[in-house]
């Protein structure tokens, strides 16, 4: 199998002094502003413990231990776990025995293993589970009040109000609106990932089916394979339905850009056993097994894994995948300036500097995140690439450049197609082009191929192009002058 990655076009910065910028100005409804307080209250909820009986919404810290014909059953057991009754971060039975308990209590329930479960000597089995609650916490959230706006430093409610008004106003609200109208066809920013998640997803709205986008990004590894690795730290807490959105979103980024025909998922875990992870990873592991199975589903992998190119995709949640790609920025970082010091520290070592010196820059700009630019938020309606909070003018440009591609990829050779079925048919029917009209129509495909086979493609496409219109423009020339001579001809009939 062979995984190829085409390179970004290069982007030269042309004149930008003296050019003058239009600014959208798209209206702020008051209903938006008030969603924006209440989210505000919401945001600073807190929780309480409570005597009362745990419910939907409780936040719970449990010890859960599993026995079987008297015995504990291996790697069952988990203490002091935090858990919010909902979320889907334990098993239903689970979450509907501890419904009703309160705090200091302990006790038990039956669960009946699946007939095909992953563990085979489990398989079937009834097991009883034992669960202590050590703290039962309901959530509280402020009223919106003007006590509530001083606290967070504002004069009063109002002052809050046009403080909102204001972030509402931003220019990445106001860009991402600017795509969901029509107004843009991309956006990219290296500003809060937060601010440029809520603003997609909200803003310009979520892939039908969607639940929650997540950050991709091609992770170089050996052999010139790259791995789809996502999330990259938009969903910090998941749910295992979402794991397995996330699996299909890389599976299809995996196929349109780096052309893997069917691309196999990995799911990030602290070893490779399918028993292996906590319990909300072996949740994810079940659901993307049920869904992928033998097809496209390849199982656990390990931190080590992520850089080897071995698979195809890797899906984790925000908190975990955040942490993994920062470690490796910093290591590659760390790295090449401890590498750079071993050269520099003897007159012998800097002569052997300059042998390697090439290379070396090659694999500096390889490993650095300025290269890529940004990467793509997937599960919303449009190209938004989010780019690296220390970004150069180097990434800017880069990431300008991979928005750019998105949107050629969008419509990548279906469009191509299109655009000259359309212009053959046009010949067809009037017979009578212009230069100007052939040019203009073969401009969207060369792009197209430009961005998606190669550099040297569309210099034929233009070379093919230059002969058709000058075929077309000659034969026009020949039916005018054919159609004037048989009217002077017939004159003189006459």
């Amino acid at each position: 199998m062979s995984n190829n990655a085409k390179n970004l076009p290069e982007v030269k910065l042309g004149q930008y002094k003296g050019l003058a910028v239009t600014r959208h100005v798209r209206p702020l409804s008051e209903k938006t502003i008030d969603q924006e307080m209440v989210h505000q209250t919401r945001m600073r909820s807190v929780y309480h413990n409570s005597t009362a009986p745990a419910k939907r919404g409780s936040r719970v810290l449990l010890d859960f231990v599993g026995f079987m014909d008297g015995e504990e059953i291996p790697d069952s057991r988990m203490e002091k776990v935090m858990v919010v009754l909902g979320d889907g971060k334990l098993m239903p039975a689970a979450e509907d025995a501890i419904y009703g308990h309160k705090a200091g209590e302990t006790f038990r329930f039956d669960f009946t293993y699946p007939a095909e479960f992953r563990v085979p000597e489990l398989s079937g089995k009834t097991a009883q589970f034992e669960i202590k609650l050590h703290s039962v916490a309901e959530k509280t959230t402020p009223e919106l009040t003007e006590d509530f706006a001083k606290s967070l430093g504002y004069a009063s409610l109002a002052a809050m109000r046009e403080a909102v008004r204001a972030k509402k106003d931003s220019s990445i609200v106001r860009g991402l609106a600017s795509v969901h109208a029509g107004e843009a066809d991309g956006f990219f920013s290296a500003g809060s990932t937060g601010a440029i998640f809520a603003a997609a997803t909200f803003g310009v709205g979520r892939i039908r089916g969607i639940k929650r986008p997540a950050i991709a990004c091609p992770v170089p590894g050996l052999d010139g394979r790259h791995s789809v690795f996502l999330d990259m730290g938009a969903n910090a807490d998941v749910r295992p339905e979402m794991l397995v959105q996330f699996a299909h979103m890389g599976r299809a980024y995996s196929r349109i850009t780096l052309g893997v025909e069917d691309p196999k998922v990995a799911l990030l875990s602290n070893g490779s056993e399918d028993t292996k992870g906590s319990e909300a990873v072996v949740a994810e592991h079940e659901a993307l097994a049920k869904a992928g199975g033998d097809t496209w589903f390849a199982g656990n992998c390990e931190g080590t894994d992520i850089l080897t190119g071995r698979f195809d995709v890797i899906v984790t949640d925000g908190f975990a995948g955040n942490i993994a790609v920062k470690t490796i920025e910093g290591t590659a970082k760390t790295l090449m300036r401890n590498l750079k010091a071993a050269l520099m520290s003897t007159a012998l070592s800097k002569v052997g500097a300059l042998l390697v010196k090439g290379p070396l820059g090659a694999l500096k700009e390889k490993m650095s995140p300025d290269t890529y630019g940004g990467t793509p938020l997937l599960g919303v309606k449009g190209a938004v690439i989010v780019g690296h909070g220390s970004s150069n003018e180097t990434a800017v440009k880069n990431g300008i450049a991979v928005a750019a591609a998105c949107l050629v990829f969008v419509f990548g050779p279906v469009g191509f197609l299109i655009e000259i079925a359309v212009f053959a048919l046009g010949i067809a029917i009037t017979r009578c082009v212009s230069v100007g009209s052939i040019a203009a129509a073969a401009i969207c495909p060369v792009l197209a191929l430009y961005f998606y086979w190669g550099q040297w493609v569309p210099w034929l496409i233009i070379a093919a192009t230059a002969c058709v219109v000058i075929w077309a423009h000659r034969a026009n020339i020949a039916r005018l002058r054919a159609g004037t001579e048989n009217k002077i001809g017939g004159k003189k009939a006459a």
